[in-house]
């Protein structure tokens, strides 16, 4: 970050001085919320990993096709996310002043997305890291199997990363990609023989017990390829996009801290547009025909909560067996 980015920054932020006491509250605070929350948390999760019925699921032969199509569905979850708020992000004045001056996206956004790509990318190895111990706890697995999904692991949050901020930069583009590469992943999982000829493909066969290292290298030329791309996509960025999405999370935030998550959920629900001149209520005799009628046209003027919505049933189903 240039010297002027990081002037105007350290001027913004020296908007709010913080005094000693103010910086021991909220070093008080992290670590109560990680003692009452994170680390019961953690336990239930790894206790849950390495029990008996964990690790059966874990070893299950379906486990690398539900891995690959986990993966696709992160990636395309992301890039929808984008669409609504990326991780290129700062608060509204300095957005504002940095999309409308002549320094490079790529070099006053950086920062933000550097951030936004740790904090995925350490959830995703974390996650990796523990199936990955979880199995090689159990003896089912050699330390150099699960080392290598752990590196999958995190490569997979990079890709998710960049995945991410291409939503935010091709909105439109988004949920198209998102849908393809979701159906891909889903044929993918049900065809085992696809797996080396795509990305997804590529961390299923990384999956403990797998005992190939060539879907690393190919994981790693991707990643290597896509975040050479991060620059170029970071300039262009637009400045209505940005700063739109800038006000909304910090209306976002401002609602959740003050515990009203209700509006903080209705600033991201975009108003209709598919079917609005359909009318939804139509005096029709038979009662539940009214009903399903409006449903059926609610749901055609929420497209996106549809989809959701089928996928959520469908990911239970499947979890249920």
């Amino acid at each position: 970050m240039t010297s002027r980015a990081t002037a105007a920054l350290a001027i913004w932020r020296a908007r709010n001085v913080r005094t000693t006491g103010d910086r021991a509250y909220v070093v008080y605070m992290v670590l109560m919320v990680a003692l009452v929350t994170v680390t019961p948390v953690a336990r239930a999760v790894w206790l849950s990993v390495t029990s008996a019925e964990g690790i059966a699921v874990l070893a299950s032969p379906a486990a690398p096709g539900v891995t690959t199509l986990v993966v696709a569905g992160l990636w395309a979850g992301a890039m929808v996310l984008g669409r609504e708020r990326g991780p290129a992000l700062l608060p509204p004045f300095p957005t504002h002043a940095f999309a409308t001056s002549d320094l490079s996206r790529s070099d006053t956004f950086r920062r933000p997305v550097l951030r936004a790509g740790a904090a995925v990318t350490a959830l995703t190895t974390v996650v990796a890291g523990m199936i990955g111990v979880g199995l090689g706890s159990s003896g089912l697995v050699d330390p150099l199997g699960a080392g290598v999904f752990v590196a999958a692991g995190a490569l997979v949050g990079v890709i998710a990363t960049v995945a991410w901020l291409a939503g935010q930069v091709f909105p439109r583009a988004a949920v198209p990609i998102a849908l393809g590469v979701l159906a891909l992943g889903a044929v993918t999982a049900a065809i085992p023989v696809m797996q080396p000829f795509t990305p997804w493909g590529w961390v299923g066969r990384a999956y403990p017990g797998g005992g190939s290292g060539v879907p690393l290298a190919a994981l790693t030329a991707l990643t290597a390829v896509l975040v050479a791309t991060v620059p170029v996509l970071m300039n262009r960025l637009g400045v209505a996009e940005l700063t739109a999405q800038a006000a909304r999370w910090d209306s976002a935030t401002t609602h959740a801290t003050g515990m009203d998550f209700g509006a903080a959920a209705t600033i991201y629900q975009g108003r209709p547009h598919l079917g609005r001149r359909l009318r939804a209520v139509r005096p029709i005799r038979r009662r539940p025909a009214v009903f399903l009628i409006r449903d059926a046209i609610g749901a055609v003027r929420t497209p996106d909560r549809l989809i959701v919505g089928v996928l959520a049933v469908l990911t239970r189903e499947v979890v249920n067996g």
